[in-house]
């Protein structure tokens, strides 16, 4: 009798992944999200690690492929919440118009804000890193 090796995934995959997997003799257990709320969940997951991918990309070719894989996920958040393509650029356009855009290359390395101020709880939740003096 053979024995298996099991592996926990988690995760979503495109639709041909565990036909291919078993045509390599893996044995898949599989789950379809019926939830909307799960799957648009999942998607979101699934967009980070794409991103992650993307990030560790070493060569044109598979930062080609990453990113391709995080318009996928992008498109199907898209869709499955109704957003068009043109609300999206509005929104990007908005941005750039009140914030400008990244063609600066400006990298905030820290930044300062009086002791009184009520900026200081924003960026505390907004997840800034508070650095203490010695």
């Amino acid at each position: 009798m053979k024995k298996y090796v099991k592996f926990l995934a988690r995760k979503l995959v495109r639709d041909e992944i565990p036909r291919l997997m078993e045509l390599q003799g893996v044995k898949c257990q599989l789950e379809t999200l019926t939830q909307r709320h799960q799957f648009l969940y999942q998607l979101k997951r699934k967009l980070v690690e794409e991103s992650h991918e993307v990030f560790s990309s070493k060569d044109i070719n598979s930062l080609i492929e990453e990113i391709s894989d995080v318009m996928d996920i992008v498109y199907l958040i898209m869709r499955e919440n109704r957003i068009s393509m043109e609300a999206i650029i509005e929104s990007s356009n908005s941005k750039k118009k009140s914030r400008g855009g990244f063609d600066k290359r400006l990298f905030l390395h820290n930044f300062e804000v009086d002791s009184e101020s009520e900026l200081i709880e924003k960026y505390r939740k907004s997840g800034y890193q508070e650095i203490v003096p010695n």
